[in-house]
């Protein structure tokens, strides 16, 4: 039959074809085994229909035994004004649909550059529904199934769903709906398009949109669930279906489907339409794939067969640059050899549609999300009467939140058409906001999850990375108590909160040299030091003028000085702490003096909060600095024996300086530390506030998401959901990462630390990036964000370069081994380490443990070592796979 076949088309090409140019035959038998003829010649001129008949079943009777089907014979002007145009076959064809129609036009267009990324440049019209079409290469693989459960779950979350039956060939949807909740309609979409294709003009529609659609009446769902079928399967359907060939109703000059659509739109208004698409490599399923939808969900069985087929066309898609899809593993037996298998094969798709670039720019984080949907076998599904089946929702709940997610993207790009995109970026508030607002500004600060527990007055020690935010909680407990108090359920209306030392607050520095050379000599020890210091705070405070006189006078007359108004520190406060600490009379009066100001605040219910911070800062570089912070620790654990209730300490510190401490009873603070963390809610907080310091930001944010006076009771859906505007859903396309995860990932240490800092470089250098693009004509702005992938890329790199000046900042002494990261890549052995440090000062092994211990590096499960991502840029660490 098919040497006959290719003898017909031979013969028929050669005696209607005069110029290959503008005439051609198509030839094909269909699944009833009649034969399909089209010829476009201009030897038709003139002719009547019988006429061309005549001729060509003279040309062809003994040739093939066949049965007519679909015959079609058109002069070149007919065929024009048909709408059928010739099937590419070259490079010189000059191909004006704005879409490939079929598998066999898909690829052509491989080798013709003006294909090229024309399937990736699908957009969806604000205004008009989604369409998704759900695809498998063979049948069998549960993709109905899938559709049907989707649209149920999609319908109940108050959308509007439309499903229609595209498997043409082998229609049947309508029977899987229980009769008590759907009745068939009268038509389905093949005699709507039939119609209209075969129709003489001036002859009114018979079929019209209300008689191919009825609705699946569910009682249990806040949305709306409506089915199209094929059509009534019988002779005169059949008859329909091989009488046009599927491209002929997207055809240039009358595209039938987009009335059909427009049609749909009009009576149901939609939020989504899901396709069930054809099977195979066939008209039907190509339309549906490559011409009918927004995007294309595969389903494929986990067999070679399946996959094999899915990498042919996922292969010819990747070429014309096509990105619109998802890839389902469906029916998958769930246990370890099934998942296996599935792995197995996804490694032979994952290569197919992503570059080795592709996959070497991907963290193994992104991999992990770049990895097919799967859809677990279910005897239940296998012996169910009718879909839905309620128990097993669960099981398609992963594609419906896909699908959920593209609905929102849609609405991201509805609530920024005819806005002044640009306008908007450059009112953002990051160009003009330096670190010291940040840092000072309570605006910029935010309930976290280690508020409360900060707020334990029996907390003591508060421990986290340079960068963490300890400064931001000293500076609002001492100039904003009052905004801190509206965050808390905590009572602190009668607590005074003051600087032990820190910025807000007059502090020694280079009198500590003297007090540790009085130390070394033992005239001296660091507690009393501290105590001392503590008398002369309270005093420039104002906290000693209850005390009474008799026992305390020449005390409070020593203490008279440092009752002065002024700006910095003043040697007479130099003078009042060596007078303390050389008398030991001084020194018990002093503690006598505490245990007096405790009572008289218990007395009045009032507590005082003593505050220390940039002990780092201040002593880390001094010989003595360690000893002289375990002083302080000292005094807190001598004030704390002697049951002081009223007056509390909140040391801020560096988390690893407190780790290196070892003075004697340091258990003392174990349940009185805390680590102060910033989870990704916390971030996505500061990263809203600071937003929404711009107004024309903040109208187009509430236009998509309403915003609580109080942002921080905003739970973690819906702050990424207000922050979809700025930065999108996803990096790059629907296999890519969320942009939050993303955010956050490469703002995390190898320890787990987050820094706010950071997050504010990269929101500021995105910005800058993206007015660079302004008035670029070949970089279009994207629909549904204010700042691209690219211009996060930037900033991503300046949040980097900042983090580690940081980072040197914070250890000095690691200065050199810092200099020597950009020898590396961002994965590396021991060996490789060793041999760049074995020549230097540092001990490989003791490196490494305090690389590992600050964050800098992990340990994978391999022995090998890599980079935390926030310091690849700032260090110039090369980046290589990370597979």
């Amino acid at each position: 039959m098919e040497q006959s076949i290719k003898d017909m088309l031979n013969i028929l090409k050669e005696s209607f074809i005069r110029n290959n140019e503008i005439e051609w035959v198509e030839l094909s038998v269909n699944s009833l085994n009649l034969i399909n003829v089209l010829i476009v010649s201009n030897i038709f001129e003139n002719m009547s229909y019988e006429d061309k008949h005549k001729k060509l079943i003279e040309k062809i009777q003994f040739v093939y035994p066949y049965y007519e089907g679909y015959i079609e014979l058109l002069t070149v002007d007919e065929a024009y004004q048909s709408g059928i145009q010739k099937p590419v076959t070259d490079d010189k064809t000059d191909d004006k649909s704005d879409k490939l129609r079929s598998w066999g036009e898909l690829s052509s267009s491989l080798k013709n550059e003006q294909k090229i990324n024309q399937l990736n440049d699908v957009q969806f019209d604000v205004g008009n529904p989604k369409i998704i079409s759900f695809y498998s290469y063979k049948g069998g693989v549960g993709r109905t199934a899938a559709l049907i459960h989707v649209a149920y779950i999609l319908a109940s979350r108050g959308k509007k769903v439309v499903i229609i039956d595209m498997d043409i060939e082998a229609p049947g949807m309508s029977n899987v709906f229980d009769p008590k909740v759907f009745q068939a309609p009268k038509f389905g979409v093949i005699d709507y398009l039939f119609e209209r294709l075969t129709k003489v003009d001036g002859m009114e529609n018979e079929v019209s949109i209300t008689d191919i659609f009825s609705e699946v009446s569910f009682k249990d769902i806040s949305g709306r669930l409506f089915f199209v079928p094929a059509g009534n399967i019988n002779v005169d359907y059949l008859s329909k279906v091989d009488s046009f060939r599927a491209e002929s109703i997207v055809n240039s000059n009358a595209n039938y489907w987009e009335e059909f659509i427009e049609d749909l739109n009009n009576q149901v208004k939609p939020d989504i339409i899901l396709i069930d698409s054809r099977t195979g490599i066939n008209g039907w399923g190509a339309l549906s794939v490559l011409n009918l939808s927004d995007k294309v969900i595969f389903f494929v069985y986990p067999n070679t067969e399946n996959v094999n087929g899915t990498k042919v066309l996922l292969s010819a898609m990747k070429e014309v640059g096509y990105k619109n899809y998802n890839i389902v593993f469906s029916r998958i037996h769930d246990d370890k050899s099934g998942k296996k298998k599935v792995d197995e094969l996804w490694g032979q798709i994952k290569n197919t549609i992503f570059d080795e670039e592709e996959l070497s720019d991907f963290t193994e984080d992104e991999l992990s999300l770049s990895e097919p949907l799967k859809v677990f076998y279910s005897s239940e599904l296998a012996v169910a009467d009718y879909y839905p089946v309620p128990t097993i929702y669960h099981i398609y709940s992963p594609i419906a939140n896909l699908i959920d997610e593209e609905i929102k993207d849609s609405g991201l790009v509805s609530i920024l058409a005819g806005t002044d995109r640009w306008r908007i970026v450059k009112s953002l508030p990051y160009e003009n906001l330096g670190f010291g607002e940040i840092d000072e500004d309570p605006t910029f600060f935010q309930k976290t999850v280690y508020l409360d527990k900060f707020l334990d007055e029996d907390v003591s020690v508060i421990t986290g990375k340079k960068g963490t935010g300890k400064t931001k909680l000293y500076s609002m407990m001492l100039k904003h108590l009052d905004k801190v108090k509206s965050m808390t359920r905590i009572d602190l209306d009668n607590t005074v909160s003051i600087s032990g030392h820190g910025d807000f607050s007059i502090r020694p520095i280079n009198e500590f040299d003297e007090w540790a050379k009085m130390v070394n000599l033992g005239k001296a020890s660091w507690e009393n030091i501290w105590m001392a210091y503590l008398l002369v705070v309270l005093q420039k405070n104002n906290q000693l003028n209850n005390l009474r006189n008799g026992k305390f006078s020449n005390l409070k007359t020593l203490l008279k000085p440092a009752q002065k108004d002024t700006m910095g520190w003043k040697f007479e406060y130099t003078n009042i702490i060596n007078e303390i600490i050389a008398n030991p009379m001084h020194l018990q009066l002093v503690q006598d003096f505490i245990n007096e100001l405790d009572l008289i605040l218990q007395k009045r219910n009032e507590k005082i909060w003593i505050h220390y911070d940039k002990l780092d800062e201040d002593l880390e570089r001094k010989v003595y600095g360690k000893e002289a912070v375990e002083g302080l620790f000292k005094l807190i654990q001598i004030i704390d024996g002697r049951h002081i209730k009223n007056i509390k300490f909140k040391v801020f510190i560096r988390q690893d300086i407190w780790e290196s401490l070892g003075f004697t009873n340091k258990s003392h603070f174990k349940g009185k530390t805390i680590k102060l963390e910033w989870n990704q809610q916390d971030f996505l907080k500061l990263a809203l506030k600071i937003s929404l310091g711009s107004d024309e930001f903040k109208q187009i944010v509430i236009k998509y998401k309403s915003i609580p006076h109080d942002i921080d009771y905003m739970d973690i859906d819906s702050l990424k959901e207000s922050l979809q505007i700025l930065w999108g859903i996803r990096r790059d396309g629907t296999r890519s990462q969320y942009v939050v995860n993303w955010i956050y990932e490469r703002l995390t240490d190898a320890e787990s630390n987050t820094f706010p800092r950071s997050l504010f470089m990269l929101l500021k250098g995105a910005q800058d990036q993206e007015l660079t693009y302004e008035h670029s004509s070949n970089k279009l702005p994207p629909r549904d964000r204010l700042l691209r992938s690219a211009s996060l890329n930037i900033g991503l790199k300046e949040a980097s370069i900042e983090r580690c000046d940081a980072l040197k900042q914070e250890y000095v002494k690691l200065k050199g081994a810092f200099e020597l990261f950009e020898r590396f890549t961002d994965t590396f052995s021991y060996s490789e380490f060793d041999a760049v440090y074995r020549s230097t000062e540092w001990d490989t092994k003791d490196l490494l443990d305090i690389l590992k211990k600050i964050g800098v590096i992990s340990e994978k499960e391999d022995g090998n070592y890599k980079f935390a991502y926030i310091y690849l840029d700032g260090f110039k660490i090369k980046r290589t796979s990370k597979i």
